[in-house]
């Protein structure tokens, strides 16, 4: 656990923290019907990553029309894997031997002064308690320091721009003309054109992690997108820029990738490995130049399912519609995109403009 705040704080507060923020404090009541609800969810999730766990080109593409078509939220696959069934059979009746116990004779897992410390944390809003942007310690830091470093980044007049009103509205219907455009001339079908309309859309909210291992600790910015108003189509595009950017030869999947990569280059005598960092990587990718590189990609690959407009349109689309609020305030990022957009799109930018040598 990090302070990064002004204020001391007791050892059980630390002792607390250092449990990590996924660390689930013993309830002694609990709403039974919304467990019941949660777990039912849980198996849902379960066999339905269990069904798509197939993610070779061959059943990627076969999937299509199941993974863009309008969403069931009540669909369950009927059948799965013996080991998913074992294992929800299993949690179900560890779950029914807890309801049988008597809850009184459970255990707390904090003790007394961590309890208090919890309930005194859980009133305060002078702090903020997070992760750090790397190496998962837990950081405490002044809600007023916190806002300050988010204002200073978004007052870059380069890369944001702050907006009078809630766009959700307008952008949403710009992204429904598009999907329905394509709908009527036959290029996307019409159960798939549904999946992909943003029905009610939750507003993209930004947020920082502190960067513990640098200097002062800027805030890596970060935009939760999850059901946001471009999220359908972003998934859309990621599916079909997928097989596209795997064939790049700069492309690394993850670690485990580069070290398999790097192992197999047989490198001259006296050579220097030399590792560099691109500072703000994704905000500072030129939005023209990053479609206009997409765009000859695709145009290259012989492979591909949609007419290039497609991805050129909803490309942009997703690009200059990328608001966000923070602090009660709409802003709207002009250039590159910040951390957390739906399936990584501009890891598969950053990956073609390397392909392209665009100096950035």
């Amino acid at each position: 656990m990090i302070n990064l705040s002004r204020l001391s704080f007791s050892l059980n507060t630390y002792k607390l923290l250092n449990k990590n923020l996924n660390f689930v404090p013993t309830q002694k009541r609990y709403d039974k019907k919304q467990l019941d609800q949660d777990l039912q969810n849980f198996y849902r999730l379960i066999k339905l990553k269990g069904y798509f766990k197939d993610s070779s080109e061959q059943q990627y593409e076969k999937n299509e029309a199941t993974l863009f078509k309008q969403q069931n939220r009540d669909w369950t696959p009927h059948r799965n894997h013996h080991s998913i069934e074992t294992f929800i059979d299993i949690v179900q009746k560890d779950i029914d031997k807890m309801k049988q116990e008597n809850l009184k004779e459970v255990k707390h897992n904090l003790t007394k002064g961590e309890q208090l410390a919890l309930d005194e944390l859980s009133k305060r809003d002078d702090i903020l308690i997070t992760n750090a942007d790397k190496g998962g310690a837990v950081v405490i830091l002044d809600t007023e320091k916190y806002i300050k470093e988010a204002e200073r980044q978004l007052n870059d007049i380069k890369n944001y721009k702050m907006l009078n009103t809630d766009p959700t509205l307008t952008y949403t219907k710009l992204i429904n003309a598009a999907i329905a455009r394509f709908k009527n001339e036959n290029i996307i079908p019409e159960n798939i054109s549904k999946g992909l309309i943003a029905n009610s859309p939750r507003i993209p909210k930004f947020y920082m992690l502190p960067k513990i291992h640098k200097k002062d600790n800027p805030g890596r910015p970060v935009v939760s997108s999850i059901n946001c108003h471009t999220n359908q189509i972003s998934r859309y595009i990621d599916y079909h820029l997928q097989p596209i950017v795997k064939q790049i030869p700069s492309y690394v999947k993850d670690t485990n990738d580069f070290i398999r990569k790097i192992s197999a280059i047989n490198l001259p005598q006296n050579s220097i490995l030399v590792s560099m960092d691109v500072k703000s990587l994704y905000t500072n990718i030129p939005n023209a130049e990053g479609i206009c590189a997409v765009k000859r990609s695709y145009d290259q690959y012989t492979k591909k399912t949609l007419p290039t407009k497609v991805i050129v349109t909803f490309l942009s689309l997703i690009l200059t519609l990328n608001y966000f609020t923070f602090n009660s305030k709409f802003y709207l990022q002009t250039r590159g995109c910040a951390m957390g957009m739906p399936h990584h799109m501009l890891t598969y930018l950053w990956n073609i403009l390397k392909k392209h040598t665009y100096i950035l």
